[in-house]
């Protein structure tokens, strides 16, 4: 009986400590995640004002011209999930964009999305909507 109890104790401490673990890496990987995005969005907002007079880059080359001119090696960087980040930029005139995180879930436009914008440092959810950018390149493709 009382090694009933003991493995039973120790069990529930083997839980607690596996839940307790889990979410430590979770958030791990979101500060990971919003500290990648917000070096990016500064190589590309230095882009815009140094480069493309307030242009944005249009190509997955330009995106990897600007974020490797800031340090940042574009066609390997990885989220927290080591999942590839999502460049959209507006169609119409390229002074906006989105750069995406699927985030947890792998695929975006979930509200478990991480993103920046031109405007916006990182946050958590989906973009208000993509229906006027189009979808430049991913990190992993450049």
């Amino acid at each position: 009986m009382e090694v009933m109890v003991v493995i039973g104790i120790i069990g529930i401490m083997i839980t607690i400590i596996m839940s307790t673990s889990v979410g430590q890496l979770e958030k791990s990987r979101l500060r990971k995640t919003q500290a990648d995005l917000s070096s990016m969005k500064a190589a590309l907002d230095i882009y815009a004002m140094e480069e493309g007079s307030g242009k944005y880059p249009e190509s997955g080359a330009v995106v990897k011209t600007a974020m490797e001119t800031q340090g940042i090696d574009w066609e390997t960087c990885r989220d927290g999930w080591a999942k590839p980040y999502k460049y959209y930029l507006n169609e119409d005139d390229h002074t906006k964009y989105y750069l995406l995180s699927a985030g947890s879930k792998g695929t975006p436009d979930n509200d478990d999305d991480l993103f920046v914008s031109e405007k916006q440092t990182p946050v958590q959810g989906k973009p208000d909507s993509l229906d006027d950018y189009g979808h430049v390149c991913d990190s992993e493709k450049g």
